[in-house]
């Protein structure tokens, strides 16, 4: 607790640890590091939380993309843009 009684909430919790769309990627690596995000811990947020297709390019990830390598994977992120959309 804090000395004016708010509470300080460590915001690590909050960050999943499997990624509803990076789980599917080749490039992904240890963490929330990946080839486009190649720093500890680095993919953004909105990547990492499935708020933002990768498929598409994002600022700072030096033109690599979400590469799915298979159709499983593809069709899984896919699944979960067009639940994202529509919802």
């Amino acid at each position: 607790m804090n000395a004016d009684g708010s509470i300080t909430l460590d915001v690590s919790f909050a960050i999943s640890r499997s990624s509803p769309i990076c789980t599917y990627c080749l490039r992904k690596q240890d963490g929330r590091t990946c080839a486009a995000f190649p720093v500890e811990d680095s993919i953004p947020m909105e990547i990492w939380q499935g708020e933002y297709d990768h498929r598409q390019p994002y600022p700072g990830d030096n033109g690599i993309l979400f590469d799915p390598g298979n159709a499983h994977c593809a069709a899984e992120v896919a699944k979960h843009f067009a639940a994202h959309v529509s919802a």
